[in-house]
């Protein structure tokens, strides 16, 4: 089977050799092989595509290309799904990507549950009365107070597999895309908020207005109980004016760095007094409210908070500042000044219509260049998610939001108010490592009823949901007559790679079945006869390759 893809440069992936190099779970897996050379940047080669061979504009419109789209406007795709995207069409396909996000999906049902959303008003009201100060309140409502905040837990629980759950099947792709996005910019922690029920509406914030106009969405945040616990705002009052939340607005969710004063942020800040969370819900208290005259970034009135937020959209430097961020998410490279200015014109133009802007980025033959494509290092999420969609296999939810979290990307709990990083911070020998056995455990590689330390939560998870896959790599194999070693082995690398393969992992991946069929005194063309041993083979090859540099990339 030929490749229908194209080299690309790779991004260096550091530490990656000793990752490799280390025991992986998997018995006898052989994957220390690459050679020194494999991991500097490669040089582009001529395609040799298959299939459809569509030009659409300067976009050279096949399985690479699809796959990049797949990869980036949602959580990747089996080749069946990417061969179904070449047959649609790029217009058709980005059509369809917006239209479905735009659609949205029924939310979550969430219920207040944590002592802080209010259930225990009446009880406190009455402990206030009878004077009994927060410590006697607190020992003598213990029990009550415990089960709450355990309900309150286990409704997050459910709620974050039923996010990952959505990823995983891709009925959404983008509207699960742009959650995630807007959730890495509006970052806010449970670990703070301390209340499921707020964190699941800002979720349905996202959803509600990720792919509508700018404003609406910022609106929508600042105004969000979640937020305003998480930075503060909660407590801003007339006469104790609190700036964090005013800081945050204009250096990480609309202006950057640099385009800005402290006295903006003071003077924005007053906008905000009596901005509140009440038991989950949003209320505007008139007598906390700064009516005075402010001036932000040289506009003076009485501005309110919803007036300031317009203000800094008018403002050049947040078309840049969105436009910028917005483009290096997508491609992994940040966009040169021509092309920054042309997409911060546009999102002025249609007055920060989000939808637009991804038309226009996904249609845009820069996209589809190859300093973009497959050049990308994969967060958490895009690596597990993604594995597991070309394996087509569903492991159960909770183990791969808990991989992701041990990999370092916890949903609703970002390490700080600039979200995560993401590059080359996801990647370090101890994380590379941790993905291979990880995948390794959905191959039904690791036996999970082994014991397993305290950082292999989502081993355990699948043990606990008695999970295994539901593979049978002989078997198909066999039906697409795929029976030499070099038609399994590019099988594999097509199939569970989102880049093209170098020469050194080829070599890697050959070696290996070379090795296992020879050892069984078995010719070319006969390691599917070897009944049980040849889907264990199999397997361990496909560990062998989710375990190798590209695919780390997408």
């Amino acid at each position: 089977m030929a490749s229908s893809k194209v080299r690309t440069p790779f991004i260096m992936l550091k530490s990656i050799h000793a990752a490799l190099g280390t025991n992986l779970y998997c018995p006898g897996l052989l994957v220390a092989v690459l050679a020194a050379g494999s991991l500097s940047a490669l040089t582009p080669s001529p395609s040799s595509r298959l299939g459809h061979d569509e030009i659409e504009g300067t976009i050279r419109w096949d399985a690479r290309s699809a796959e990049h789209l797949l990869n980036r406007a949602g959580f990747g795709a089996s080749s069946e799904e990417i061969a179904g995207t070449v047959e649609a069409g790029l217009e058709a396909t980005v059509k369809k990507l917006i239209e479905r996000a735009k659609e949205g999906d029924l939310p979550f049902f969430a219920q207040r549950l944590s002592p802080r959303d209010g259930l225990m008003r009446e009880e406190r009201m009455e402990a206030k009365s009878m004077e009994m100060d927060a410590a006697t309140f607190k020992e003598d409502n213990f029990e009550m107070i415990k089960e709450l905040r355990d309900r309150d837990g286990e409704q997050l629980d459910r709620f974050l597999n039923w996010w990952v759950t959505r990823m995983r099947r891709g009925d959404n792709p983008l509207g699960e895309r742009m959650t995630l996005f807007w959730h890495g910019w509006f970052t806010s922690s449970y670990r703070d908020v301390k209340s499921s029920f707020e964190m699941i509406e800002q979720n349905k914030v996202f959803r509600t207005y990720g792919l509508g106009k700018f404003r609406e969405l910022v609106v929508g945040i600042a105004k969000d109980p979640a937020m305003l616990e998480y930075l503060d705002n909660d407590s801003n009052r007339r006469k104790r004016p609190n700036e964090n939340f005013a800081r945050e607005l204009m250096e990480l969710f609309t202006l950057g760095e640099g385009n800005y004063t402290e006295q903006d942020v003071k003077e924005a800040a007053r906008a905000f007094t009596g901005w509140r969370d009440k038991h989950g819900k949003f209320e505007f208290v008139e007598r906390l409210h700064d009516r005075r005259k402010k001036t932000v970034l040289g506009q003076t009135g009485k501005f309110g908070g919803e007036e300031v937020i317009g203000i800094l959209l008018e403002q050049e430097a947040c078309s840049r500042y969105l436009a910028k961020r917005m483009i290096g998410y997508f491609e992994g490279v940040e966009p040169n000044e021509g092309r920054l200015e042309d997409y911060a014109r546009f999102l002025m133009a249609t007055e920060y219509d989000i939808a637009q802007v991804l038309e226009k980025l996904f249609l845009d033959p820069e996209f589809y260049r190859d300093e973009v494509v497959g050049t990308r290092i994969a967060g958490p999420l895009d690596f597990l998610v993604g594995s597991t969609r070309r394996l087509m296999i569903e492991p159960p939810a909770r183990a791969i939001r808990l991989g992701s979290a041990a990999l370092g990307q916890r949903l609703l709990d970002p390490p700080n108010v600039r979200g995560w990083e993401g590059g080359e911070a996801w990647v370090t020998t101890g994380t590379l490592m941790m993905r291979s056995n990880l995948v390794g455990s959905y191959l039904g590689l690791v036996d999970t009823r082994e014991e397993l330390s305290d950082r292999d939560r989502a081993m355990r998870a699948l043990r606990r949901a008695n999970w295994g896959p539901n593979l049978n790599f002989s078997a198909l194999l066999e039906r697409a007559d795929i029976v030499r070693d070099a038609e399994i082995v590019e099988y594999m690398l097509e199939s569970l790679f989102a880049v093209p393969p170098t020469a050194e992992s080829r070599a890697v991946a050959m070696n290996f079945l070379e090795s296992v069929r020879a050892e069984a005194g078995l010719g070319d063309g006969e390691l599917l006869d070897a009944g049980e041993d040849s889907e264990l083979w199999l397997r361990r090859l496909a560990h062998i390759v989710l375990s190798l540099p590209e695919a780390n990339l997408n």
